[in-house]
């Protein structure tokens, strides 16, 4: 069973049935894609994380709202 399964979260952009689909394939909120991009249109784009690898953007979700139990900024 995939993330986007059981949760369902408004995608900005990317399809959440493929989106984590490969071993570093990287969602992320609507504000870390602005935050470091400067925009949603990130698909495809890169980012290295936890020093060691590179994740290639497949989706970007609608931020979190603050009341939710779940807190994040990628999903990978």
């Amino acid at each position: 069973m995939a993330f986007f399964d059981v949760f369902t979260l408004p995608m900005i952009a990317g399809d959440a049935k493929s989106a984590l689909s490969h071993i570093h394939s990287l969602v992320i909120l609507e504000k870390i894609a602005r935050k470091y991009f400067n925009s949603t249109d990130v698909i495809g784009k890169t980012m290295h994380l936890d020093n060691t690898s590179d994740y290639q953007i497949t989706g970007v979700i609608e931020n979190i709202p603050v009341q939710s139990y779940l807190h994040f900024a990628f999903i990978k």
